[in-house]
């Protein structure tokens, strides 16, 4: 299955990867697609590289997005971007 670019960075450098962990002393294997540009992990899958690949290319719906906040105000600076005397 074809990899779509990467989420975050917009490469195309990404590669389906397997790791592996061990629990009781039984190994399970897992698949996830990993950018090779900004070092972005898809979704571990139990299920195969396929999966991994449908978990990756999977993007929400432009229309259905909105946003669950809005911002209203800047936060706070902090440290050593404030003036000296209103540091705290």
């Amino acid at each position: 299955m074809k990899l779509k670019p990467c989420p975050f960075c917009g490469s195309r450098k990404s590669e389906i990867v397997t790791g592996s962990y061990t629990v009781d002393g039984k190994k399970t294997e897992t698949q996830n697609v990993l950018c090779g540009n900004c070092n972005a992990m898809g979704p571990d899958t139990l299920m195969g590289e396929d999966r991994a690949a449908q978990k990756w290319n999977r993007r929400r719906s432009a229309r259905r997005s909105k946003p669950n906040t809005k911002v209203t105000e800047r936060l706070p600076a902090t440290g050593t971007d404030q003036p000296k005397g209103e540091r705290r």
